[in-house]
């Protein structure tokens, strides 16, 4: 189904379609989940746990810089490695699609990140701006070049990549003036 919702919309997805692609019964499908709603809120469940465990903190390195190029590398690699999940999560995985108090769940995949960027601010390192808007604009790079490597505007090679992370960081780390 992620694969069809990506490419098709949501609304343009039957779930006759879904059973006939899949092989499964309709009846099964409606079985396990209530309506498409409930495999949609499935499936972003499954990919915020997803991206979730890769945003993991070594506890061993303690370089904020060198803890936030991680991450960023880190969620640029899945993104690349998993271009329907990237394109489900763009462009699909929104509100009024997704729940908000789903979105709101699935926030404790990500307390260790949240920390970061809290310890972050309050330990003046990062910017102090709200954090939901520094993690936007942090994570708005990833995507950015996701998109320029998926569609061919960019090879993104490895130099590339580090210099997106480093803009990234740029874009949130204090300054001292």
């Amino acid at each position: 189904m992620l694969e069809l919702v990506v490419k098709q919309g949501v609304h343009a997805t039957p779930m006759s379609q879904v059973a006939r692609e899949s092989n499964v019964a309709i009846g099964t499908i409606y079985y396990y989940f209530k309506d498409k709603e409930d495999i949609l809120c499935h499936i972003y469940k499954m990919i915020r746990k997803d991206f979730g465990s890769i945003l993991i903190i070594k506890s061993e390195n303690t370089n904020p810089e060198q803890i936030f190029k991680k991450y960023w590398k880190d969620l640029y690699h899945y993104y690349i490695s998993n271009p329907v999940a990237f394109h489900f999560y763009e462009h699909v995985a929104k509100p009024p699609i997704i729940p908000l108090d789903l979105v709101e769940e699935t926030k404790t995949y990500y307390r260790k990140h949240a920390a970061f960027f809290w310890n972050g601010v309050k330990s003046g390192i990062l910017k102090n701006i709200h954090v939901t808007l520094l993690v936007q604009l942090a994570y708005s790079n990833v995507v950015a070049a996701v998109d320029l490597k998926l569609n061919g505007v960019l090879p993104m090679t490895d130099a590339q990549i580090n210099e997106a992370a480093n803009a990234s960081w740029d874009a949130v780390r204090h300054i001292e003036k």
